[in-house]
């Protein structure tokens, strides 16, 4: 992994995010990323940037978004999807069970979120990618936090602690 400068990191930084949010390029295929390329990726939905992530192979964890074996930690965006379709069905069934949250176990349970996880597998299908190639991981995150911040995809990038 590349040494960082940090003086010169955070002076440069401003600078190289722009840099690198321009260069977020269209994914015309998955299948034509090259194998391991490191970077940050967007899904965008009618022209609109909705979730974006972090990966050291940016090909596969696409695929893995999408793909029907998936589970909810390697679809976590699908998860992510079919939770807010369900988000009043799940509150009612929260509340009848007297719980704090459900948990993904629990939700899997459910034929109706089992469902809603598969159809929002579709759905990523459908979306169109951008990524931009990064190699090193503090550059990574660094990016992934300002990009969700600036392309407005903080709705599913929270960032919060699970």
């Amino acid at each position: 992994m590349e040494v960082l400068n940090w003086p010169e990191f955070w002076k440069e930084l401003p600078e190289n995010m722009e840099t690198s949010l321009e260069n977020l390029k269209d994914v015309p295929s998955i299948k034509e990323l090259p194998e391991k390329t490191q970077g940050v990726y967007v899904f965008y939905e009618n022209e609109k940037a909705i979730y974006l992530g972090r990966s050291d192979d940016i090909r596969s964890r696409l695929l893995m978004h999408s793909r029907e074996s998936s589970d909810d930690n390697a679809a976590s965006f699908a998860f992510l999807l079919a939770k807010e379709e369900l988000r009043e069905y799940i509150e009612e069934k929260r509340k009848k069970l007297n719980k704090k949250k459900l948990s993904r176990k629990e939700l899997f349970k459910i034929f109706k979120f089992k469902e809603a996880f598969k159809k929002a597998k579709e759905r990523i299908k459908k979306m169109s990618i951008r990524c931009v190639e990064i190699e090193n991981p503090i550059k990574q995150a660094t990016f992934e936090i300002y990009a969700a911040s600036i392309l407005g995809t903080l709705k599913y990038n929270s960032f919060e602690n699970h």
